[in-house]
């Protein structure tokens, strides 16, 4: 009986044993599932969180990456945009630099025309006047020329008729005085040495009156001889 009693109780403290261990087992294994689940939830709460981190920072570098390129473009624009205008500027610059020296150089080809037009005005005025004062001094020593011989006719025809006239007149006196001595020689033959003397003194104041007749007529500087020097 006791061997039973014994049997039974060794039984009965394995089955207590038994009903320990797999309650320690279940324990154990509640125990394990559990931190197993909790290092489970750590670990998917890490990796959400870890996920949600590395979006986070994807997207602020995306974001960055996007600001970046959208200024990188802009500077770009910016650039191109200056050197345009800077080119636009160039270009405009050189179109009036190419304006001014094109309106510099009308201006010198203008006035260089100008300058040749009037110095052929001057000259063509010039030789008009060369050629008119020529004109007139031939002209002048043409009349000079004809004044000239003109005078020089004049004076050979004023002493070719000084030269009759006063040939004239001394023919005449020596005719008159030939015909008075004549005349007083017969006078004296006739009436005597009275009468001849009255006659001589009357033939005298003729011959004296007829010879200064003759000597004004035939003297240039008195009136009658200029009128006759003319003649």
């Amino acid at each position: 009986m006791a061997a039973v009693f014994a049997l039974a109780a060794g039984l009965a403290a394995t089955a207590f044993l038994a009903a320990g261990l797999a309650a320690a087992f279940a324990a154990g294994l509640a125990a394990g599932l559990a931190a197993a689940f909790f290092a489970a939830g750590l670990a998917a709460t890490f990796f959400a969180a870890g996920l949600a981190a590395a979006f986070a920072a994807g997207f602020a570098a995306g974001l960055a990456a996007a600001f970046l390129a959208a200024g990188f473009a802009a500077g770009l624009a910016a650039a191109f945009l200056a050197a345009g205008f800077a080119a636009g500027l160039a270009a405009a610059f050189f179109t009036a630099g190419l304006a001014a020296a094109f309106a510099a150089g009308f201006a010198a080809a203008l006035v260089a025309g100008l300058a040749a037009t009037f110095f052929t005005a001057g000259l063509a005025a010039g030789l008009a006047a060369a050629f008119a004062a020529g004109f007139a001094a031939g002209l002048a020593a043409a009349f000079f020329t004809a004044g000239f011989a003109a005078g020089f006719a004049a004076g050979l025809a004023a002493a070719l008729a000084a030269g009759l006239a006063a040939g004239l007149a001394a023919g005449l006196a020596a005719g008159l005085a030939a015909a008075f001595a004549a005349g007083l020689a017969a006078a004296f033959a006739a009436t005597g040495f009275f009468a001849g003397a009255a006659a001589l003194v009357a033939a005298g104041f003729f011959a004296a009156g007829f010879f200064a007749a003759v000597a004004i007529f035939s003297s240039p500087s008195s009136g009658m001889g200029k009128f006759t020097y003319k003649i």
